[in-house]
């Protein structure tokens, strides 16, 4: 079972959002249904929040846990939380780091994403908890992500022709090469995910199996839908990729569309978040037909 609730970003920060997953993480823990600590998983991105539960809790136990959300006393498990989030982010991720990094170097506003420490007040924040937690707010799936709860659904975006803008990223002491893509049809998606696939299959390949490198780059890719652009990153280095490894590892992403790998996406992120209807037929489609040619464009 999964929960998911939008989370709006404040002032370009994502405290708040932050805030609330550990809110509400404590007081799970501390709920009949919750027991076991490893039962329960939650993870903040900049846009939504998700919850893993155990599939033994019904969608109406989940109501039941909305309520018990909406009525308990937070002003003292605030402050306390807040110092764990401070704790957590004297040093941030390298990975939590360079995404915040990306987003705000192909964008003209500065946003903080889980990388920053804010002392709000509790009132502040419980005005954002009351309309975070409200069943208006969620999406509730079953362990294979089919809808049980619909609190909300956007109108799709309308996406044209593919645009993309190209710029060399340093990061810290690192090399990427920056692909910023807006306008981009939803099918073109799924090239993108098989861009990636490869890229990454790639820099594993050679850094980490042949050169038995512990510590090496990999691409980023990241849906920033509060401009509705899609962040590439590649690492800026030279792909000795042929094409009997590009057909590989495209078929690796037409079986796993096929499968599970992106049964999330497909049925959840895209349309509930990223405003995008997919269909299982026409992505395949799109990935069939992506040429070695085309891939090598957009990389080089």
């Amino acid at each position: 079972m999964h929960i998911y609730f939008k989370a709006p970003l404040i002032d370009n920060d994502s405290y708040h959002a932050h805030l609330a997953e550990h809110i509400i993480s404590e007081i799970l823990w501390n709920i009949d249904y919750f027991n076991y600590r490893f039962d329960l998983k939650a993870k903040t991105y900049p846009w939504y929040c998700v919850f893993d539960l155990p599939s033994r809790v019904s969608l109406d136990e989940i109501f039941i846990i909305l309520e018990e959300l909406k009525n308990k006393k937070i002003d003292s498990i605030i402050p306390l939380e807040q110092e764990v989030i401070k704790k957590e982010l004297e040093d941030p991720e390298y990975n939590f780091r360079i995404y915040e990094g990306a987003i705000n170097f192909s964008s003209t506003n500065k946003y903080l994403l889980n990388t920053n420490y804010k002392n709000i007040t509790v009132n502040d924040f419980k005005e954002y908890y009351i309309g975070y937690i409200s069943k208006e707010n969620i999406i509730i799936t079953d362990d294979e992500y089919s809808p049980l709860w619909e609190g909300f659904k956007e109108p799709l975006h309308e996406w044209k022709q593919p645009e993309v803008k190209k710029e060399p990223f340093s990061f810290e002491d690192d090399k990427y090469i920056n692909l910023k893509f807006s306008n981009i049809t939803a099918d073109f998606i799924w090239k993108l995910h098989c861009i990636f696939e490869i890229l990454d299959a790639h820099n594993t390949q050679m850094q980490r199996i042949n050169n038995r490198e512990y510590f090496y780059l990999t691409p980023y890719f990241y849906f920033f839908q509060p401009e509705k652009k899609i962040i590439f990153t590649i690492p800026d280095t030279d792909y000795t990729i042929d094409e009997t490894f590009f057909n590989k590892w495209k078929e690796f992403v037409i079986n796993a569309i096929k499968s599970w790998y992106y049964k999330e996406n497909l049925k959840v992120i895209f349309p509930y978040f990223f405003w995008v209807k997919t269909e299982e037929k026409s992505i395949i489609s799109e990935v069939e037909s992506f040429r070695f040619d085309e891939f090598m464009k957009i990389i080089s």
